[in-house]
């Protein structure tokens, strides 16, 4: 505003000039100085103001840039930290190694796995510690050409001289001329792994020896029912080749059309609970030419896995063997029950014939008593002579005898008695003497001593000093 009344006043002038009076030329000139003054003071003052306004703008971006400076810097000093941390810490073993050899850096953690420090390696050739020179020239030929080695393995000692398996993650460093300036990487104790997968190996043989060596059929059974393994002994069940089942045949091609259903079933609950299906049943087997033979299996989940392990005996024979034995036992309960119809029935006639027995034996005895007895007692009460007297008592007592316990109990005891020596034995049981005896029987007295020694051999008493009297009376 104030430059534009400057302006007027000027121009006020020269038109007065112009009316009053023509002016001069240094009133002109005068005028035209002013004027360029006047823009120069104007360009002047803009340009100061255009340059107060980009310093401005310089100082706030130098602020921003300042702040923004501490800022990284602050990341940059927590970053450090974090890695400073983690360097010191890490598990693996950080290096660097020089193209020559020499071990440049390396983490803490050096020291838990070699039991070497940082400064007893740093500056040492990293070459002394490996325990195999063509391990460590397998390593360098590997750097070399590929520029990388991953999960290198390589065996290394401790300061203890203990081996340690150790895995590489290692690179080359190059310069910007692309020369090669050293190797960093990093080293990881695997020696515990190595050692699991050793006996994880050895385990593998172990149960693969009994896998394939054990009586049963067994197989490795895939979720989609593929057959992924088979032993020796489920070939020969099957009459297949391993080659033409593992991987390629499914279990479900050796399972009667009956039995199938039911063990698809079991074997989609038994990968969701394998307590829900049975792990032993019986099913019918068909082998590569189409026979049926009657199975038993045994099945489980392995842990951890989709996986199952199925164990199949034949027992086709023990079957065929159950099915004649109920087939016999049926036969031989119909004879049972024959038998049993003839047992009562001979039970009624071994009744009624121990009836008639007793019968006939009271009859006997009837008949010898009432019959037999009273006339021997009528020939006692004649004139009889010794010898007759002698007859008649041992009629009477071979009757009584007949109808006593003895003569059973004798016959039935030792049925290897001869009539003589049963007739000799009755007499001595009575007490008479070999002379008695011999003159009743009308033999000599050496044939009553021979009948005499032939019944003690038959009772057992030979060479005993028990009286033979004595002992034919224990049996009335």
């Amino acid at each position: 505003m104030k430059d534009k009344t400057k302006d007027q006043a000027t121009h006020e002038r020269l038109a007065q000039s112009n009316a009053g009076t023509s002016s001069d030329e240094q009133t002109r000139r005068k005028l035209q100085t002013e004027d360029a003054l006047k823009q120069a003071h104007d360009n002047l003052e803009r340009l100061v103001e255009e340059r107060t306004s980009e310093l401005s703008a310089k100082n706030r971006q130098l602020l921003e840039e300042i702040e923004e400076r501490k800022r990284v810097e602050g990341q940059l000093r927590r970053s450090e930290e974090k890695y400073r941390h983690i360097y010191e810490n890490i598990q693996d073993i950080y290096y660097e190694i020089g193209i020559d050899g020499i071990i440049q850096e390396l983490s803490s953690s050096v020291e838990r796995i070699t039991k070497y420090t940082r400064d007893e390696l740093i500056g040492t050739s990293v070459y002394e510690i490996y325990v195999s020179p063509e391990e460590r020239d397998e390593f360098l030929r590997i750097i070399k050409t590929k520029g990388v080695a991953t999960d290198h393995e390589v065996v290394m000692k401790d300061k203890d001289g203990r081996l340690v398996t150790a895995s590489l993650y290692s690179r080359l460093v190059f310069d910007e001329n692309g020369v090669p300036i050293k190797i960093l990487g990093s080293i990881r104790d695997i020696t515990k792994r190595k050692l699991a997968e050793e006996a994880l190996r050895e385990s593998e043989i172990k149960y693969r020896s009994i896998f394939e060596t054990t009586a049963a059929a067994t197989i490795i059974i895939e979720e989609d029912t593929t057959i992924s393994l088979v032993n020796n002994a489920f070939e020969r069940l099957s009459g297949l080749s391993k080659n033409e089942m593992e991987g390629k045949r499914s279990w479900t091609e050796f399972i009667a059309q009956d039995d199938l259903p039911k063990m698809l079933e079991y074997h989609r609950l038994r990968r969701i609970d394998q307590d829900a299906a049975p792990r032993n049943y019986e099913f019918q087997f068909v082998d590569k030419d189409g026979h049926i033979k009657d199975a038993f299996m045994t099945i489980a989940i392995i842990p951890e896995t989709k996986k199952s392990v199925a164990s199949i005996s034949d027992i086709t024979e023990r079957k065929r063997s159950e099915r004649a034995l109920k087939k016999r036992e049926k036969e031989l309960e119909v004879k049972s029950r024959n038998l049993e119809e003839l047992n009562t029935a001979l039970k009624v006639l071994l009744k009624q014939r121990e009836a008639d027995k007793e019968e006939l034996a009271e009859r006997t005895l009837s008949n010898v008593k009432h019959l037999v007895l009273p006339y021997i007692e009528k020939l006692k009460k004649g004139s009889l002579e010794s010898k007759d007297e002698a007859y008649i008592a041992i009629v009477e007592s071979n009757l009584k005898e007949i109808v006593s316990p003895f003569s059973q109990r004798l016959s039935s005891k030792f049925m290897t008695l001869t009539p003589k020596e049963l007739q000799v034995a009755h007499l001595i049981k009575e007490g008479r003497t070999t002379k008695e005896i011999a003159e009743l029987l009308n033999a000599s007295p050496g044939t009553i001593d021979f009948h005499r020694n032939n019944i003690r051999n038959k009772l057992n008493m030979k060479n005993k000093r028990a009286n033979l009297r004595s002992y034919l009376l224990t049996l009335t």
